[in-house]
């Protein structure tokens, strides 16, 4: 896996704090709020396209609809609210290159 210098990202504090604010304010976040979660990343940082499709569970069994952010500059996949899905994800903000996926 590729290794992303997430500092070196322009809009990366920025993800952190639009996080902290859904933490705050959403009961039970992140369980279902990804749409709206992906609507104020795109707004505040218009850079990141709110994008939508399937999520696929890491044993393949089932799978959810699920909405994220894409970076088409940088070639990133931005989710703030892929750990509601894995217990195992820790980070708060999830990049992933799309090379990798």
């Amino acid at each position: 896996m590729a290794t992303i210098d997430v500092l070196a990202l322009d809009y990366y504090q920025k993800l952190l704090e639009i996080r902290e604010d859904f933490e705050r304010n959403c009961l039970d976040f992140p369980r279902k709020q990804c749409r709206l979660v992906a609507k104020a990343v795109s707004k505040e940082i218009p850079e990141l396209e709110e994008v939508a499709g399937v999520y696929y569970f890491s044993h393949g069994k089932s799978s959810l609809i699920h909405a994220w952010n894409y970076d088409l500059v940088r070639g990133l996949f931005i989710d703030l609210s892929m750990d509601q899905f894995e217990p195992s994800i820790r980070n708060k903000v999830t990049i992933i290159p799309a090379v990798e996926v």
